[in-house]
């Protein structure tokens, strides 16, 4: 039964790119049921980083009154982040359940980018997505592969090493494929992170692994790239090559969103307004300044707060347990955090949540040794 239940779970993870083609609405009735029957049975304190999460839902609700309504998918999300992080954590807490769920998601990322790689579009994408929204998913993915190696090895013996490097490297040669069929510069920098952090700790640790490593991985990525159609490398190294311009419109949104959020300074514009009443037609493409843009300065406080609570204490336990899980998800996050659309995506906050599940074992742990 618990296989079956951490299945459900891990569902979303492995229909990751399919999301947005379901009511969001849905998904948000769903974990609220499931929050509720949890805690029901299973209550423990929130964390700093959880209560300020709570905090930017509120606020998104109150800029969403104060400015006479707004764009409802989007502010459903900035209800669904807190609700993700939170259940989420709680429910992986369990090793099980988080292995299982991180399963999914890897499952999910593998199968979109073999789909992406077989795509003969000149730009791929899968279901009518946005193709950086796509790549988003599956770069995070690098963060979560590099989590279950570190799982596994708590409970592998020698013999087991290799063929788990070489799945590992197989999953983000994958990964690259995909990425890099979607022209998603963000997606690329994010995954290129997670490579050279993980080839860091494989030479410290294993030489000769980190040496075959970085072989494969620069074969792979110098073949992929000039496999790529003209349109697509011109991208990632230029920008949109129809325009000439290297930020591909995000410069003149950027500076749109700045002038927006020193107008509505507290409460911002409400959320998901931005795109709609903003020249460039386009979202903000920062998550840290549309969420002072739509939310004001009062929510990215919060969000700040969230953030930075949260990786202190990720980093804390991967002192602790001599482990680089919050550096791997920092570096993997951040790019697409400065380049992105991900303030709020549903992919993005069931991943804090995955990776916050670290955190409530050990607390749980901590509590259980009392």
């Amino acid at each position: 039964m618990r296989a079956i239940f951490s299945g459900l779970l891990g569902l979303p993870f492995l229909l990751v790119t399919a999301l947005p083609l379901i009511s969001v609405y849905a998904f948000i009735s769903f974990y609220f049921a499931l929050l509720l029957i949890f805690f029901k049975t299973s209550w423990l304190r929130l964390y700093p980083y959880e209560i300020a999460i709570v905090f930017v839902s509120g606020v998104s609700v109150i800029s969403w009154y104060l400015n006479d309504g707004g764009n409802t998918t989007v502010l459903s999300l900035y209800l669904l982040c807190s609700v993700a992080l939170i259940f989420v954590g709680r429910f992986c807490a369990n090793r099980f359940n988080r292995v299982v769920v991180g399963f999914f998601y890897v499952a999910g990322a593998a199968a979109a980018s073999v789909m992406l790689v077989l795509d003969d579009s000149i730009r791929a994408s899968l279901f009518g997505l946005n193709a950086n929204y796509v790549a988003y998913c599956i770069a995070m993915a690098g963060a979560v592969v590099f989590a279950l190696d570190t799982e596994l090895a708590r409970l592998a013996v020698a013999q087991y090493r290799v063929p788990r490097f070489l799945v590992s490297v197989i999953l983000m040669g994958l990964f690259f494929g995909g990425v890099l069929k979607t022209g998603s510069r963000g997606a690329v920098i994010s995954l290129l992170f997670v490579t050279l952090l993980w080839l860091f700790i494989y030479f410290r640790k294993r030489p000769l692994f980190g040496i075959v490593f970085v072989a494969l991985a620069a074969i792979l990525v110098y073949w992929a790239y000039f496999e790529l159609p003209d349109y697509i490398q011109n991208r990632l190294v230029y920008g949109d090559d129809s325009s000439g311009d290297i930020s591909s419109g995000r410069y003149d949104a950027w500076a749109e969103a700045l002038d927006f959020g020193l107008g509505n300074i507290f409460f911002g514009i409400g959320p998901g307004n931005f795109e709609n009443l903003s020249l460039s037609k386009i979202s903000v493409h920062n998550s840290f300044l549309s969420v002072f843009t739509e939310v004001g300065l009062v929510g990215l406080f919060w969000y700040l707060l969230c953030l930075f609570a949260f990786f202190v204490k990720l980093f804390r336990y991967g002192r602790l347990n001599k482990n680089s899980l919050g550096i791997v998800l920092f570096f993997s996050w951040l790019p697409i955090a400065f380049t992105g659309v991900w303030e709020v995506s549903f992919a993005s906050w069931l991943l804090f949540g995955w990776f916050s599940s670290y955190l409530i074992e050990n607390k749980l742990s901590a509590h259980g040794s009392h």
